[in-house]
């Protein structure tokens, strides 16, 4: 990939602060509103330039836990 190419593509993408605003606007408007423990885990990924692998795998770890305390509360 050229240098053009890369700057082009970084212009595309935006920074990871507007990436987070648009992600956090675009699920207001789908009526899904992010939670403050939503935020912060964004910006903890972001802060913490995690991969989009360990990303996915920590949100399933997550999910899956709290369904079996749900689960295990009924």
């Amino acid at each position: 990939m050229s240098k053009n190419d890369q700057q082009r593509r970084l212009i595309q993408l935006g920074t990871p602060e507007q990436r987070l605003r648009e992600t956090i606007a675009l699920h207001e408007i789908e009526g899904n509103p992010l939670t403050n423990e939503d935020i912060a885990m964004l910006e903890m990924f972001q802060r913490e330039n995690w991969s989009h692998e360990k990303r996915r795998a920590y949100i399933i770890e997550q999910s899956q836990l709290r369904r079996s305390i749900t689960d295990s509360a009924e």
